[in-house]
C-alpha cells in the first residue's frame, strides 16, 4: 500500500513539474528552474513561477561621441570626426 501512495506521489510531483514548465516556457524563463519549483513545492511553486518577471536585457549600448567644442567651430581637426576614412 506505502509503495502505491509514493508512486501516486510521485505521478503528481511530475505533473506539477511538468505544468511548472509549461509556465516558464510562456514567460521566457528557465524552463528547469520551472519544473524544480513545481516539482518540490506543487501549487506554491507553480505561483511562484506564474509571478516570475522575464529576463531584462540590457539596452544596446550606442558609441559615445566626444563633445570637445571649445567655441570655435574648427571643422579640420580630429575631434569632430565621426568616423575615421583613412584606410
Amino acid at each position: 500500500m506505502l509503495a502505491l501512495w509514493l508512486f501516486v506521489a510521485l505521478i503528481v510531483c511530475l505533473l506539477f513539474g511538468w505544468v511548472g514548465t509549461a509556465i516558464a516556457a510562456n514567460k521566457g524563463v528557465s524552463s528547469g528552474a520551472g519544473f524544480w519549483l513545481g516539482f518540490f513545492l506543487g501549487p506554491i511553486g507553480l505561483v511562484i513561477v506564474a509571478l516570475l518577471s522575464p529576463p531584462v536585457e540590457p539596452p544596446p549600448s550606442q558609441p559615445s561621441i566626444p563633445q570637445k567644442f571649445d567655441g570655435e567651430p574648427d571643422l579640420k581637426n580630429d575631434a569632430y570626426k565621426l568616423v575615421d576614412l583613412a584606410i
